[in-house]
């Protein structure tokens, strides 16, 4: 892989940030006691949950792209990071998890069960924050 340029190498380090910074805030706001009837707390935690499945996928767009593969859907795109060796099956499939939960929070399908929502967000988080480590680490390379 060629080196990349600062402006980029910049770029991904923006997304990482962004990444941690709101997986943080779930962590924190997901120990609070939150009812079905909060709809303010749940907005947050489901933006946030978002944002960071979204940074993950735009890394993973972005990492294909500058190793010269083009990035695709972003099934495909987990998919090709696997077969490049850069994460492991268990964070494949939890990376692949995360964006169908995604989907589900960005088209509110079949009114979401507020319960099973808040786990899995919390069953993905510490994949994609392994995700956010191995882009690091390939980063470093550089």
């Amino acid at each position: 892989m060629p080196t990349l340029p600062e402006n980029r190498m910049k770029r991904y380090m923006q997304k990482i940030l962004h990444g941690r910074n709101r997986i943080e805030l779930v962590e924190v706001w997901q120990q609070e006691k939150i009812s079905e009837h909060e709809t303010k707390s749940l907005l947050a935690i489901e933006k946030a949950a978002q944002e960071v499945i979204e940074v993950a996928t735009d890394l993973m767009a972005m990492m294909l792209k500058d190793t010269s593969i083009p990035p695709t859907d972003d099934y495909t795109n987990i998919s090709r990071i696997l077969e490049l060796g850069l994460i492991t099956k268990e964070v494949g499939a939890i990376l692949k998890e995360a964006n169908g939960l995604r989907n589900r929070l960005i088209h509110v399908y079949n009114d979401v069960d507020i319960d099973i929502l808040l786990e899995s967000i919390k069953r993905v988080l510490p994949g994609i924050t392994e995700f956010l480590n191995v882009v690091e680490k390939w980063l470093s390379r550089n």
